[in-house]
């Protein structure tokens, strides 16, 4: 009789450390370890209030009938769902020839950023009074940060994630200052004055097109306002002369769309003569553009106040994905009859009320400056400063090239380089972060069909190879490359 068989060792249970490194290996593991860890760090310091749900297993449906005409995913791990995420992304980019996603390398600011998402989902378990202080202030730490930076004073802040929501919020402000019955009556109230909205030609008409449709205006209102001639931004002059034909013919100025450095041509208005135009004609004036980044590049310490409300892209500027776009806005004076009354205390004005009525404040509760936030103490003041100067440096170097190529130049020079003394609002007023330039004959005002093609080349080689620039756009019908 033989002996009886050994029996067959049992399988050790896998360790947890080797799986934690396999799945930081993967493309989304690594970030998915984190925000795990992070999640259950925070789950145990804050003490939850909300309900727990009945922890007695509820009895599966049975006899169940699915449509054969709608799908209904089981229950999957979370590996698995990653695995399918992933398998996404490469399915959908047509031009990825590698079976791993086509994920771009996150620093530490970028995966700061990107797990405050999570840490905002997570603070939505708290209760709402509690999320409404810490909103305020991890945003109130954020706005005097951002001010600094970028030379702001007397601002207020609103955070949002599209990037035109801050103007329309601000022109619904100053609907509500200017008509009073705004909030009962709604779009009757502005039937007996219309307001009026000015936006050079020369700017992106999706812009006062998403205005009005956001805020049940008609296209009436925009009043489009001609290029300087000398190519740079808004005619003042001209401005003028429509704001003034606006009022004796019944209407009501109410906004100027400003630009400082925006695309395509990198070009902006004269900010002082603006400024000066609007006070002028009581005229909200809102600016927006690349050139509002020169005051983080720049070494000394001005601050300046020339616009009603200004619209910031931290994202674009710093590299960072997922940061909130931040609008910068004062409150309207309150329409008085004469000076005097200006000096009524303004905690009892009606003012006061505009922003919310407008929705600028109260969405502390949704914690939206936090991945701000959280990027700005990753990455530290001085180095997104450095990176703001090397951006400009490196436009000013393209720029160069560009110049002594023998092409055409259509942008102004890149600012950054300007004296310490200068004048911080001549310089964005005169800064450019665009580059733009044409291949062209010397002596001729237009290019033949050959240099069309030239420049069709070269933008594409450039959109094709040059994936280390964030922004290259092609203009017909002039081909210009930017």
């Amino acid at each position: 009789m033989g002996d009886a068989p050994a029996p067959e060792p049992e399988a050790s249970p896998p360790i947890p450390n080797e799986e934690v490194h396999l799945d930081i290996e993967r493309p989304f593991g690594g970030l998915e370890f984190q925000v795990s860890d992070l999640v259950g760090r925070l789950e145990a310091g804050v003490n939850a209030h909300d309900a727990t749900d009945d922890d007695s297993p509820k009895s599966p449906v049975e006899g169940r009938k699915i449509s054969a005409g709608f799908f209904e995913p089981e229950c999957s791990s979370m590996g698995e769902i990653l695995q399918t995420l992933e398998e996404l992304v490469v399915k959908t980019d047509p031009t990825c020839d590698s079976s791993e996603p086509p994920l771009l390398p996150t620093d530490a600011p970028a995966r700061a950023a990107i797990l405050s998402h999570s840490i905002v989902a997570l603070f939505g378990r708290l209760e709402r009074t509690h999320a409404a202080r810490l909103g305020a202030h991890i945003a109130s730490e954020t706005t005097r940060w951002m001010s600094h930076m970028f030379r702001l004073a007397d601002y207020h802040a609103y955070y949002h994630a599209e990037q035109m929501e801050g103007l329309v919020r601000v022109t619904r402000m100053l609907l509500h200052h200017r008509y009073p019955r705004y909030l009962e009556d709604g779009a009757l109230a502005l039937t007996s004055r219309m307001p009026c909205i000015y936006s050079s030609v020369s700017s992106p008409l999706g812009v006062v097109q998403h205005l009005c449709r956001q805020l049940g205006l008609p296209l009436a209102c925009v009043r489009p306002v001609p290029v300087h001639p000398e190519g740079r931004g808004m005619d003042t002059e001209a401005l003028d002369r429509l704001a003034e034909e606006d009022a004796a013919s019944g209407r009501s100025p109410l906004l100027v769309l400003g630009e400082a450095g925006a695309p395509p041509l990198g070009c902006g208005s004269r900010l002082r003569r603006l400024h000066c135009a609007c006070r002028a004609r009581g005229l909200h004036l809102h600016l927006s553009g690349h050139a509002l980044a020169l005051p983080g590049a720049l070494q000394p310490r001005q601050s300046f106040s020339i616009a009603d409300s200004v619209t910031i892209t931290p994202g674009p500027w710093f590299g960072i994905p997922g940061l909130p776009t931040v609008t910068f806005y004062k409150i309207p004076e309150p329409v008085t009859a004469n000076d005097h009354s200006k000096s009524v205390n303004a905690a009892g004005s009606r003012e006061v009320a505009l922003a919310a009525l407008a929705g600028l404040t109260g969405g502390g509760a949704r914690l939206p400056a936090l991945p701000l936030w959280a990027a700005v103490r990753a990455a530290g003041a001085a180095p997104l400063a450095a990176h703001l100067a090397t951006a400009f440096r490196s436009a000013r170097t393209a720029y160069t090239i560009m110049k002594n190529a023998g092409l055409k130049i259509l942008s102004s020079p890149p600012g950054g380089d300007e004296l310490p003394n200068v004048d911080i609002i001549d310089a964005v007023s005169a800064a450019s972060a665009c580059v733009s330039f044409q291949f062209a004959c010397a002596g001729t005002d237009k290019p033949p069909p050959y240099y069309h093609k030239l420049n069709s080349w070269l933008g594409q080689v450039l959109q094709r190879e040059a994936d280390m620039v964030r922004y290259i756009k092609m203009y017909l019908p002039d081909w210009h490359a930017l």
